[in-house]
This record gives C-alpha cells, sequence and structure tokens, in this order.
C-alpha cells in the first residue's frame, strides 16, 4: 500500500526521547514536586514535538506516492501525532512551572498520550487506514485538561499549591546519583536483589550460630576470615543492610525536599520486610521494632485517601525515620557527604570508569564511595581482596574492577603530563566512535520497529554507545577546566544527536 518513508527518520529521531520521557515520568510519579524530573520531563516532551512538526513539514512531498484513500488517512494521521506531541509538551511544560494541576491525573495522561503517540506511528509507518476513535478522545482529554475544563481533586490542588514545583535554580552545580545521566539507568546492569538477598541469608545464617566465621560479607565466595564479636558483625550488618535501604533513602530524600507519591510506599515495601526479618534474626530488637513501626505507618499513609504524602503524613514519616537512622546510621544515613565527594573531578574520573564495569551498579559504586575509596592513586593500588573486605562486594566483581582501573593507568602511562592537544586528540577520536555507535543504534532501532520486537542486538548497540559516553565522560572530566566540567553535566540532559552537535562544536571551539 504504501508508506511515508520520512517516518523511518522520525522513529529514529524520537527513540531516545521517547525512551527518556517514559524514564522521567516513572520518576515524577514516585516524586512530583522534584523540580529537576519535572523540567527533564518538559525538555524530551519538546524534541518529540520538534520531530513531529518536522514530519508534518516533509509530509506533503511524499503524498503522491500514496493511494488517494491512504493519503488522506495518513494526513489525518500525522496531524493528530503533531497535535499530540504538542498537546504533550504543553502539558509537560506546565507541569515544569508548577501549576496547580492533579499531577497524579495529569502523569497518567501523560503516559497514555506516549502510549497513542507510538500508536499512531505504528499505523503510519504500516500504511494502514483504521478506527482513531481512542486517540481522538485522548486529545480531548489533553485538551480538556489545559484548558481548565477538568474538576481537579481539591485537597491534591491545595497539597500541591502548598509545595509549588521550585523553579530551576541558578546555580545548580550540586550532581547528585539521581541527576547522573538517565541512559546510565537504561545500560547499568545493577546487582539483582536475589542476589543480595541469598546473600545476606547466607551471611545471617553463619554468624547466629555459636563459635560460626564470617567467610564473606555478601555471599560466602570469599578467603578469609573474621574473628566474631558483635562490632564486626555490627559492622557487617550494617553493610548488608545498606544494599537494602537505598531506595528507601531515595523515598526520604524525595519527601523531605517537598511531597512524594504513593508509588514509593509498594518500592519501600519489600525492602523494608528483608530488613525487618534480617534485625530479627540477629536479635537487633531496638532496630527490629524501629523498622515495624515505620513499616506499619507506611501502611496506614498508602491506605489513607490521599494520594500524594505531605503535610502530617509527611512529619510522622521523617520523624520514623529518624529513628532507624539512630539505630543504624551506617545503613540510613543520606550520605550527603558521599555526594560531594562523588561530584568532584576525581569523583566523575572515578564514577565513568566504575561504570565501565559490567555488573557495577549504584549500590556498588555507594559502597565503594562509602568504604573510603575516593582517589584514583587508591584503585591503582587495590587489590581485588582488599576491595573485598572495605567495601563488602563479590570477589569477581572486585576483580573485574581491579582490572579496570590498572588498564587506566597503563592507557595513561605515557601521558603523564597531558595537554589540551593531548585531550582534543582522544575526544576527537571518542566522537567519532560514538556517532559510529549512534548509527548502529538507530539501525538497530528501526529493525526492532518493523519486527515489533525488543531484540538483544538493539540492547547490546545502546550500551555500546553509553560505554563510548562514559570514555568521553571520563576524559572531560581527566581534561577538568571550568568549560569540560560545565559541558559534561550539560550532555547528561540531553539526547544522543544533541551530544554529538554539542561535542562536535567543543572540539572546534577546543
Amino acid at each position: 500500500m504504501g508508506k511515508i518513508k520520512k517516518i523511518d527518520e522520525f522513529i529514529v529521531s524520537i527513540e531516545d526521547s521517547t525512551t527518556l520521557l517514559k524514564l522521567y515520568l516513572q520518576r515524577v510519579a514516585r516524586s512530583p514536586g522534584n523540580a529537576t524530573y519535572c523540567r527533564a520531563l518538559a525538555t524530551h516532551a519538546g524534541e518529540i514535538r520538534y520531530a513531529a512538526e518536522t514530519l508534518y513539514i516533509n509530509l506533503t512531498h511524499e503524498l503522491a506516492s500514496l493511494t488517494k484513500p491512504l493519503a488522506i488517512a495518513t494526513v489525518n494521521y500525522v496531524e493528530y501525532l503533531m497535535e499530540l506531541a504538542n498537546l504533550i509538551d504543553q502539558l509537560a511544560l506546565d507541569m515544569a512551572s508548577g501549576q496547580a494541576f492533579d499531577l497524579v491525573s495529569a502523569i497518567d495522561l501523560l503516559r497514555d498520550g506516549v502510549d497513542k503517540l507510538e500508536q499512531l506511528i505504528q499505523i503510519i509507518s504500516q500504511g494502514q487506514i483504521v478506527n482513531a476513535k481512542a486517540i481522538a478522545q485522548t486529545i480531548k482529554t489533553f485538551q480538556e485538561i489545559l484548558e481548565g475544563e477538568v474538576s481537579f481533586v481539591d485537597d491534591v490542588i491545595s497539597r500541591t499549591a502548598e509545595h509549588p514545583v521550585p523553579e530551576a535554580s541558578t546555580e545548580d552545580n550540586e550532581l547528585n546519583f539521581e541527576e547522573e545521566d538517565p541512559f546510565d539507568e537504561l545500560e547499568i546492569d545493577n546487582e539483582l536483589l536475589d542476589e543480595i538477598v541469598n546473600g545476606l541469608d547466607d551471611s545471617v545464617d553463619s554468624v547466629i550460630e555459636e563459635q560460626a566465621t564470617l567467610k564473606t560479607a555478601i555471599s560466602g565466595e570469599a578467603d578469609y576470615l573474621l574473628e566474631i564479636n558483635t562490632k564486626q558483625l555490627k559492622e557487617l550488618f550494617a553493610n548488608l543492610i545498606s544494599s537494602y535501604a537505598q531506595p528507601i533513602k531515595g523515598f526520604i530524600k524525595e519527601l523531605r525536599d517537598g511531597f512524594a507519591s504513593k508509588e514509593w510506599i509498594t518500592i519501600c515495601s519489600q525492602a523494608l520486610e528483608l530488613i525487618d526479618n534480617a534485625a530479627f534474626s540477629m536479635d537487633y530488637e531496638d532496630l527490629s521494632l524501629a523498622v515495624s513501626n515505620f513499616s506499619s505507618l507506611l501502611k496506614s499513609v498508602k491506605e489513607s485517601p490521599e494520594r500524594l504524602i505531605s503535610g502530617e503524613n509527611k512529619k510522622e514519616i521523617l520523624t520514623s525515620y529518624t529513628y532507624l537512622v539512630l539505630c543504624l546510621p551506617q545503613a540510613f544515613s543520606l550520605e550527603d557527604d558521599i555526594i560531594n565527594i562523588i561530584s568532584s573531578r576525581e569523583g566523575l574520573i572515578i564514577q565513568s570508569l566504575l561504570k565501565q564495569v559490567k555488573q557495577v551498579g549504584t549500590t556498588t559504586v555507594r559502597k565503594l564511595f562509602a568504604a573510603g575509596l575516593t582517589t584514583l592513586e587508591q584503585y591503582y593500588q587495590a587489590k581485588p581482596s582488599e576491595l573485598v573486605l572495605l567495601a563488602n562486594i563479590r570477589p569477581w566483581l572486585a576483580e573485574r574492577i581491579c582490572q579496570q582501573f590498572q588498564q587506566h593507568l597503563r592507557d595513561n602511562k605515557d601521558n603523564k603530563e597531558p595537554n589540551k592537544v593531548t585531550y582534543k586528540k582522544k575526544l576527537k577520536l571518542l566522537v567519532e566512535e560514538l556517532k559510529r555507535q549512534q548509527f548502529l543504534f538507530k539501525k538497530a532501532t528501526l529493525e526492532d520497529w518493523y519486527s515489533q520486537q525488543d531484540s538483544e542486538q538493539k540492547k547490546q548497540r545502546r550500551r555500546n554507545r553509553q560505554k563510548v559516553m562514559w570514555q568521553i565522560n571520563a576524559v572531560l572530566a581527566e581534561e577538568g577546566t571550568a568549560v569540560s566540567m560545565a559541558l559534561l553535566k550539560e550532555l547528561k540532559k540531553l539526547v544522543f544527536e544533541r551530544r554529538i552537535e554539542r561535542l562536535e562544536a567543543y572540539l572546534v571551539n577546543m
């Protein structure tokens, strides 16, 4: 039946933006008051709108190649697509500006809008003529919300007004885990929860037996022994619990800074149950009681009629959390000091190198920094057994980390005093490789789109692309100028086509 050839270009141009739009929708759903997430949502919605407008402008050049019924239908579908992209963009912008929407409903509508957008692209790319009534209804709902004709839930509006989304800071110099490159979240192989659970069970079984010895901090794989005493047991326990505590701390940070969605409670519930069981097994009565009280409070808040956590519920949760911190500060403190270290030039280099190691995730990075491993020299000199002991990570993972830093040391051995020319040469080669990987990723995206499969090849292409990005981040951090550090931070907010454009412009002016 024929099709619009420009649709292929459109599909690959919005792949990254659509992926990040969905990612930030998940984050905003958990943390509606987070200005960073709302701004990112608006940025990527804008990218999709721009691509839709470009497709619409180029439409007339190809209609002659279609049958008359298909040409008429295609015009209608592309007009729908452009209108939907504009509405998604407008709603995202309004959310970022702090307008008093029912944010929960707005997020649901945006999710539906992205889903309908993908349906429209599928219809156009396959040259179909179908009934688009559901898509028209979604567009109508967007228009009603944006024109203020939908009745919102009064208590949600009042809470949103009490905690408006803050304006963008003009001095946003602090980098934290939640503000890292969002593509990292898609590519890093984070430690699986069941591995952590099994490791904790093994360790607990060994320490509660009389005269037992601890063979490992995680899974019993290491060949070292620790003499049993109360201090060692508590340190081991705290290190293990730290892995579970990450989502709970993420929830508390969001709540502390404004308000949060009840989705967080579901995310935290399994971790709290595991921590409670472990504390009970270890006879840590104070911690077990604090965790039980905290869990009970979250359950009662979840059952309350309000859809966002704020006001008295927020105060009670934050107060209850302080008891967890008092019982086990090593696991439950919010680690603001670690974030500052990671934000440093050397910390950014270390992060970029660690992320290139397969199966190193956020939890491992935090463990290493929390253990005091914050300089390149420490990693250059570290032995795998030392990383296992200090950070309680698996021996095979410690081996990979040491190999990565030894390779980095060898690569830089001949450049003891690198200069601007050296950095430019390295960066130029990496940008060319990034362009190549972007081309391969686009190719895999189209193949997956028309086969309607999410292939391993596409996942591997995306990971290869991100690996090059980590190498670029390391070079920019190593260069360490104010301009290179600002660029490093800017790139994290862009889709890859824009990253390549900015990097090429940087090389021209370097």
